[in-house]
């Protein structure tokens, strides 16, 4: 996975303290930003060690450091980034170009948006004309949401299973990828979610239609680049994906994309929901290194032996804490009512 490649951020920002905050593209990992020692254990580890099974004494001794006693234990950020970086791997909308924020570990972070471009101007000697075409601006601010997951794994598994830190983390990161898309996309602010690009305002949505060729995705493309904008890629819902790339020409072979978005990906996920009847779902262009995920380098596990015990299980809660923002909201286009 690319993702995980050691190279230094995209760029560096700054709080309101001077303290770096590193921003990575989808080709940077940001395991690469934790500075210290590489971690001595594993995922698996730290889970016997939690239920109670047997560890060797040097990664028992420096995991008892780590772990409270109330069943919960804050993940060494060299680990927890490991699995961060999972995730992001996972997720549609990194893969399509989403920037990641590593937030500082405080509640709220802003940032300036940029909502209006500014106009440049032919100037006349003596006159105020450098004030048309102001651009406006906006604070965005970061609010650390939290999202978790729960496994269910039998002790008997933990305990014998050589790859239960592969199976940990692959299930983990698969569950919170598909939810920090849906978040990405369709986030409503309800129920302590994020606001995503569908809920953001200033966010251009258009009514569409069946599809019978490439047309609404060059259209969208288009509206974009009125905007002097282009996308990096489509995302849409996996039914809409699987009629685009079946679409036939006359002969029956594959209809070619329109050069202009030839090298333009369309990507699924199953986090876009279709909706009514007959079911229509949505897509959602865009230059995706507009969109921001804001996250914190930490991750929290907690286990639950008692709630299950009768059926020799243990439980597994993971949180991470993370948000979503855009720093420009025509660098999104939306169709909807695709089928």
């Amino acid at each position: 996975e690319n993702i995980n490649a050691g190279r230094a951020p995209a760029e560096v920002w700054h709080d309101a303290d001077g303290r770096p905050v590193p921003v990575l593209s989808k080709v940077q990992s940001l395991r690469a930003t934790v500075e210290g020692a590489p971690c001595e254990y594993n995922m698996g580890d730290l889970v016997k060690f939690m239920v109670g099974a047997k560890v060797p004494r040097d990664i028992r001794a420096a995991l008892g450091e780590a772990t409270s006693g109330a069943g919960g234990a804050l993940v060494n950020p060299q680990l927890a980034t490991i699995v961060i970086d999972r995730v992001r791997a996972k997720s549609r909308v990194v893969e399509a170009g989403a920037m990641t924020v590593a937030l500082p570990e405080t509640q709220t972070y802003y940032i300036a948006r940029l909502d209006t471009d500014p106009v440049a101007t032919w100037h006349a000697e003596n006159t105020a004309d450098l004030l048309t075409g102001q651009p406006t601006f906006d604070r965005v601010t970061f609010v650390a949401h939290t999202l978790g997951s729960v496994m269910v794994l039998s002790r008997e598994l933990i305990e014998d299973a050589s790859n239960v830190a592969e199976v940990v983390t692959q299930a983990l990161s698969k569950s919170l990828a598909l939810e920090v898309d849906r978040a990405s996309l369709l986030g409503d602010g309800s129920s302590n979610s994020p606001v995503g690009i569908a809920n953001q305002s200033g966010v251009v949505s258009t009514a569409g239609s069946a599809i019978t060729d490439f047309s609404q995705f060059l259209n969208s493309a288009g509206r974009m680049m009125n905007n002097s904008l282009f996308p990096t890629a489509f995302i849409t819902s996996p039914q809409i994906r699987l009629k685009a790339e079946g679409l036939q020409d006359t002969l029956h072979q594959p209809l070619r994309k329109p050069d202009l978005i030839a090298n333009t990906p369309i990507l699924d996920t199953a986090k876009v929901a279709g909706a009514g009847s007959p079911i229509t779902y949505s897509l959602f262009t865009g230059d995706y290194t507009n969109l921001m995920i804001g996250v914190r380098t930490s991750l929290e596990l907690n286990i639950l032996k008692e709630r299950f015990v009768e059926y020799g299980q243990v439980a597994i809660g993971a949180w991470m804490r993370l948000d979503v923002q855009i720093k420009h909201s025509q660098a999104f286009d939306i169709v909807t009512g695709l089928i």
